[in-house]
């Protein structure tokens, strides 16, 4: 039938289901076993003869897209689509899917995971024990404290809910929120710059577009409060790093948990020597439950769509007049 690369490295890792799927149905299932990101110029290697590829977070630019000749289907191993030209696929005829809602809620708990890792001194508390020390950290109590939400999609609703058990206050800023839920559950609607100035902990849960590149910048997080905790389960893209940096040195914000950055592997950083930061590896989406989604998610859009029968996940439905789709 066809050849399927796939290039997400958590795809049908801890579930056959989804790579028998596509194997039962026919299909050439290659995996990625380089154990890590592939470069711009290995996935375009790897794409020759591949007519669909479940891709993760490698880079899929018009350079990769028009040297894959058969490519047909790109299916995303997730959510955000920031990795993939979409345009450069629909101009080919490309068919482009992701996995909406299959993460969602993996990444409410993250955020909540690392917000309270950082206010307690979690991480830090444990090095100490470990190493035979008993550092007793005081942190701030989140309950009943106001939570700025940016983003009210899928995440950020999770992200609200989750804040009522700690009966906080929760602002949001989205200009595409939907105003019913929000107060149905007591969530308020206000401009970046007023949730910025009110929040005691703020957290980051936009997808990355071009209204919201950089949109923390220094002059924005000027205006967060001193006491204030930053949270980055999104993207990193999101914030001017090098102006955070300077926030958390000087004390313009108490801490930050980022889970998300510009470069990652995040390397060398200055992230690295600070004491009130949290950091993990874009691992906000790696639960057992949300990989089992991405991954039947991805598998079931291939499928779908190599039967020539159409896919709900398709998100440039544009590219179905191609003359490749009649």
């Amino acid at each position: 039938m066809a050849k399927v690369f796939v290039s997400a490295l958590s795809f049908s890792r801890t579930n056959p289901k989804p790579r028998h799927m596509l194997e039962e149905a026919g299909h050439e299932v290659i995996m990625n076993e380089a154990g890590m990101p592939l470069t711009e110029a290995e996935l375009a290697s790897a794409l020759e003869d591949a007519e669909a590829l479940i891709v993760g977070v490698d880079k899929v630019s018009a350079d990769v897209l028009a040297k894959a000749s058969k490519l047909k289907i790109i299916a995303k191993h997730g959510v955000g689509l920031d990795n993939v030209d979409v345009a450069a696929a629909t101009g080919k005829g490309i068919l482009v899917t992701n996995a909406p809602g299959s993460n969602s809620d993996a990444v409410a708990d993250m955020t909540f995971a690392l917000l309270l890792a950082v206010t307690r001194g979690i991480v830090t508390a444990d090095r100490g024990v470990r190493s035979q020390g008993w550092p007793r950290i005081k942190g701030p109590e989140i309950w009943q404290k106001n939570l700025g939400i940016i983003g009210l999609g899928r995440i950020g609703k999770g992200v609200a809910l989750r804040a009522q058990g700690f009966r906080m206050q929760v602002l949001a800023y989205d200009p595409y929120a939907d105003a019913a839920w929000a107060e149905r559950e007591g969530v308020i609607l206000t401009d970046v710059d007023t949730l910025l100035r009110q929040s005691d902990f703020v957290t980051l849960n936009a997808p990355l577009t071009e209204s919201t590149r950089g949109l923390l910048s220094r002059d924005k997080l000027r205006l967060m409060k001193k006491t204030s905790y930053l949270i980055n389960s999104a993207r990193g893209e999101l914030i001017d790093e090098a102006a955070l940096i300077e926030a958390l040195q000087e004390g313009w914000i108490a801490g930050a948990g980022l889970d998300a950055f510009l470069q990652e592997p995040l390397g060398e950083s200055p992230f690295t020597a600070l004491e009130n930061v949290v950091l993990t590896p874009h691992l906000g989406a790696y639960s057992l439950e949300a990989g089992e989604n991405m991954s039947q998610m991805a598998a079931e859009a291939v499928c779908t769509l190599l039967a020539g029968e159409s896919s709900e996940y398709v998100v440039n439905k544009e590219a179905y007049q191609c003359k490749a789709w009649n």
